[in-house]
C-alpha cells in the first residue's frame, strides 16, 4: 500500500464533514455522505473503486466500482452505510478507502460514535427560553412516526402547527434537527409577548411544555 500523497488522486469529504472529525450515528441508523474524488492530472483515471476497509460485519454498504474520472476534473460520489440495530455502542475507527485499477490504494480514517436508540419519548426544553424572534424545541424517539407541533396560547387556541411529517426513530435536539419555530402564526403574523404552550406529538406519544417569548 502507498501512502496517500504518492497517488494522483484526493479524495475529499465535502459533506457532511471533514476527515478526522467524529460522526455520531445511532444504532440502526444510515449515514450519507457525499464525496468529491478530484484528479488534477492530465490523464484520465478508470476503475476507480471506493469502499469501507475492513469493514465490521454489523455494518452494512454497497461498494463503489468502475468510476472513471476525466483529467483535471471532480466528481460527487454518494457513499451510504448503515449501522445495525446491534451495532455496539462506543467509539470505532473506520477506513475509507479509494483503490485505482492498477492496484494503487488511498485510505483516510474516519471515526463513529455509535449512541443507543432512546427507550423513551423525551420532549425537552425549547432554547433559547425566554426568545426573541424564533426558538428550537429538541424531542427523541424511540420508534418511527409523524411528529407534529402544536403551538397554543394561555386561553388553548392554537396558533401555529408544524408538520414535522415522518421521523426514524433518534435524537433530535440540534439546530437543524429539532422543531423550529419563528414565533409567528399560522396567518405568517408575528405573536404577541407572553406564555404559549407547544405540544410534540408522535405517533401515540405526545408531550407539552410551556415557553415565553419577550419582544
Amino acid at each position: 500500500m502507498r501512502i496517500w500523497a504518492m497517488l494522483p488522486l484526493l479524495l475529499l469529504l465535502s459533506l457532511p464533514l471533514c476527515f478526522g472529525e467524529e460522526i455520531e450515528v445511532m444504532q440502526g441508523e444510515s449515514v450519507h455522505l457525499q464525496l468529491r474524488l478530484i484528479n488534477p492530472t492530465d490523464e484520465t483515471l478508470r476503475g476507480l473503486k471506493v469502499k469501507l476497509a475492513d469493514a465490521p460485519r454489523w455494518l452494512r454498504y454497497e461498494r463503489i466500482s468502475d468510476l472513471i474520472i476525466p483529467a483535471d476534473s471532480s466528481v460527487m460520489v454518494p457513499f451510504t452505510f448503515k449501522l445495525d440495530r446491534g451495532a455496539p455502542l462506543g467509539e470505532r475507527d473506520l477506513k475509507l478507502a479509494v483503490v485505482t485499477g492498477d492496484g494503487y490504494r488511498w485510505e483516510r480514517s474516519l471515526k463513529l460514535i455509535v449512541k443507543p436508540i432512546p427507550r423513551e419519548f423525551r420532549v425537552y426544553q425549547n432554547y433559547p427560553n425566554p426568545f426573541n424572534p424564533e426558538t428550537w424545541i429538541p424531542y427523541q424517539l424511540p420508534e418511527a412516526g409523524r411528529v407534529v407541533v402544536r403551538i397554543y396560547d394561555v386561553m388553548g387556541r392554537v396558533v401555529r402547527e408544524l408538520d414535522l411529517g415522518e421521523k426514524e426513530a433518534g435524537y433530535y435536539l440540534e439546530r437543524g434537527h429539532a422543531a423550529y419555530w419563528d414565533g409567528r402564526n399560522d396567518l405568517g403574523e408575528e405573536v404577541s409577548s407572553g406564555v404559549y404552550f407547544y405540544q410534540v406529538e408522535a405517533g401515540r406519544f405526545s408531550e407539552v411544555r410551556r415557553m415565553v417569548i419577550l419582544r
